[in-house]
This record gives C-alpha cells, structure tokens and sequence, in this order.
C-alpha cells in the first residue's frame, strides 16, 4: 500500500495502462465462437417459421434464431424422427451461419434434413453434417453456399437428393464431391435438372448424388487450426513485446 501511495499519477496510470494491454493481448481474450462448448443433444424438430426472432438457445442447444430470418448454428447436435417432418424448418430469405460441428438426422420415413421455404444461405467457417431420409437439404427457391464445409446425405429409400433447390444453386468458392462407396472420390458439379437443380456426378450429369462432401476449394483440410495458431502466438508475441517495452518506461521514468 505505502509503495502505490508513493507513485505519482501518472505513473500509476503508465502501470494500469499496461496491465490492461497485457491482459487483453492474451490468446485467452481470443476465444471464437467455434471454441464454445458443446450443445445438449435434442430431438424437437425446430420450426423458424414459429420461433420468435431474438430466441438465443446457443449455450444450451447450440442455435440462435436472429431477426432477418438469422439462424446461427454452433455446436448443434440435432436427432428427428417424427414420420415426414423435416428436422429444421426455415421461412424464406433466411440465412443460416456455421460455427464449430453441426450435426442433423431426420431418422423417419421421408422426412428432409433442413427445408427451407423459399431463397436459402450457407455461411460461415464451420461444419454441417445432415443425414436424412428423404432430402438432406431441400430449398423451395434458390439455394447459396458461401462457406462452410461438411457432408449431406440422403440414407433413405426414398427421394433421388442430397441437395435439391427449385430454383438455382450457386457456390462460389466451394467444392463438391460425391461418394464412391468408401470415399469421397467422385468429382461432382451443381446441375440444372430442368425444374430443379441438384448436385451430380461430374460424369453422369442426369443423376442427382444421395451422399456428397462440401469444401471452400482451398481448403486442404488443416488451415483453420494453422490460422487459428498463428492468430493466437502472433498475438501472444506482441503482448508480451508491448508489456516489456511499456515496463521499461514506466521504470525509465521511475530513475531505477
């Protein structure tokens, strides 16, 4: 106590100052969505055209349904199985933005994965998988695909999709590949089937794929953590620099 009531103002605030600095420097301060912890497992079916905008289940189911038709997805794990029900129900012109592993199956006979009732975004940098019975991912009208990365697959005896849109389907930056069977190996591209668009082997262009990968083109499958790394020691680094310097100051000041 004596040595704080010793310290001119200005030095005290230099101290305080540089505290503040380093603690916000820490990779700590730097947490990302996608690092949250994971979501309880759930079996409702989640209806957006019902729920309220500005409903927040992040820390507890791993969504969160946000004005303009938002539906932000981190750590969502997701189980339906109620006979032709869709296991996520969407409004038209929504958008929905990945963070962390996403998973959806819709278990009944001739139900879709997500169904969404008009125009339909995927954003984000995290993963969706959906297993459904019928359609993985089935958009009313067009369907964008900005980001993100995962697989969908449609597991049942019924229906000819993994993704079918009524109206375009359009995905810069990303790559599809379907399923040989052991591996993802096939080359795959969007196609118009004439009244709907689908995702289909490169070599057979008539035949929508049941089971595909979704990937940013880039990707070669680790850049997220090599980012995430070189994000937080890059940080760290500086921190400590700019404590050093700011101590060497406030010392320089001090005459010690």
């Amino acid at each position: 106590m004596q040595i704080i009531k010793t310290l001119k103002p200005k030095r005290l605030l230099a101290i305080m100052l540089t505290l503040c600095m380093a603690l916000t420097m820490l990779p700590g301060g730097l947490l990302t969505p996608q690092e949250a912890s994971a979501a309880t497992p759930i079996t409702t079916r989640l209806d957006f055209t019902t729920i309220l905008h500005g409903t927040d289940r992040l820390d507890s189911e791993g969504w969160k349904w946000e004005s303009g038709n938002i539906l932000t997805l981190n750590g969502l794990d997701l189980t339906h199985s109620t006979l032709t029900e869709e296991a996520i129900l969407l409004p038209a012109n929504s958008t929905i933005i990945l963070f962390g592993i996403n998973s959806i199956k819709q278990t009944s006979t001739q139900g879709n994965g997500i169904d969404c009732e008009g125009n339909l975004t995927i954003e984000g940098s995290g993963s969706l998988f959906i297993d459904a019975t019928f359609c993985g991912l089935f958009a009313q009208g067009n369907l964008i695909i900005n980001g993100g990365s995962g697989t969908i697959k449609n597991s049942g005896t019924s229906g000819d999709w993994a993704v079918y849109a009524g109206g375009t389907i359009t995905a810069p930056g990303v790559t599809f590949k379907g399923h040989d069977g052991s591996s993802y190996n096939i080359s795959a591209q969007i196609q118009n089937m004439g009244s709907y668009y689908s995702i289909v082997a490169t070599s057979a262009t008539s035949t929508p794929l049941k089971d595909i990968q979704f990937a940013p083109t880039s990707d070669t499958g680790d850049d997220d953590d090599d980012h995430g790394s070189c994000g937080n020691t890059g940080v760290g680094m500086f921190g400590t620099l700019a404590l050093i310097a700011a101590l060497a100051f406030v010392r320089g000041k001090s005459g010690r």
